[in-house]
């Protein structure tokens, strides 16, 4: 099930983030990729995941997931983070468009050929385009979050939607936090901008486990959901978490009344 959540953010300068998740990899343990980037300037190359930006007028390989996080088939993939994208099966690339008009037009399994520009080399790199249909199960993730204005909203306010997310996830705005029910509990998946000024207590950096509010134990997105939901406008909530096997407090005023920071879904 796809959902979408709308929280609010500080500024509607970011137009289009990318949160990858590493799913069941070591990379996952050590945290998450967060790209912020402007609408129109990044392409995700589908199925192997490779995320591509527009830089100083080069078109740039900005994050790749590890080889065990792809699908079968593309593990040997020759693309590292810095690598700049020259051509396409023959074609010169001068555009996030041109990358996005030539893999689009390709069918599924025939072969894309990079021209590669690393360090000063050049390299061919080539693979079978995949069916995106094909990733396994567990292994990536990508959310897009967009932000657009929010009419009567504060200046400088933003409604972020967040495409990708489910049931599972727990959007805990004004504390900026977003929580994750997975194997390991119930993750801080991410980490806001505005919690450094909405959060007292210890710092949080991401992949702590969330074991109460209020004190109150929780082991489900749905039993945080349902605790979260019941604390009024105003009210002080305490977060219990676990950082590196040590148990940790965090604080932060409950805001039901700001525009965009209640929970919405579309299914």
């Amino acid at each position: 099930m796809r959902s979408k959540h709308a929280i609010a953010v500080g500024t509607a300068s970011i137009v289009v983030s990318l949160l990858v998740m590493l799913l069941g990899s070591s990379a996952f343990a050590q945290g998450m990729t967060y790209k912020t980037i402007d609408a129109g300037s990044a392409f995700i190359i589908p199925g192997l995941g490779a995320i591509v930006v527009l830089d100083d007028g080069k078109l740039k390989v900005d994050f790749i997931p590890p080889a065990n996080s792809r699908p079968e088939g593309l593990t040997g993939v020759d693309l590292e983070e810095g690598d700049v994208l020259l051509m396409c099966n023959g074609k010169r690339l001068k555009a996030i468009e041109d990358l996005e008009e030539l893999y689009d037009a390709l069918e599924v399994g025939t072969e894309v050929k990079f021209g590669v520009r690393r360090k000063g080399q050049m390299l061919l790199t080539k693979f079978n385009k995949p069916d995106p249909a094909d990733a396994p199960a567990g292994g990536m993730q990508i959310m897009t979050m967009t932000a657009t204005a929010d009419d009567g909203a504060a200046p400088g306010a933003a409604t972020l939607t967040i495409d990708g997310g489910g049931d599972d996830m727990v959007v805990m705005s004004d504390a900026g936090l977003i929580v994750r029910e997975g194997d390991a509990g119930l993750t801080v998946l991410m980490v806001l901008p505005n919690a450094g000024q909405s959060l007292t207590g210890a710092k949080v950096a991401g992949q702590e486990v969330v074991t109460a509010i209020q004190g109150k134990t929780v082991k489900t997105a749905t039993e945080l959901q349902d605790v979260y939901d019941t604390i009024e406008s105003g009210d002080n909530v305490t977060l219990t978490l676990v950082q590196d096997g040590t148990e940790l407090e965090v604080s932060f005023t409950r805001n039901t009344d700001t525009p965009g920071t209640k929970l919405r879904k579309s299914k």
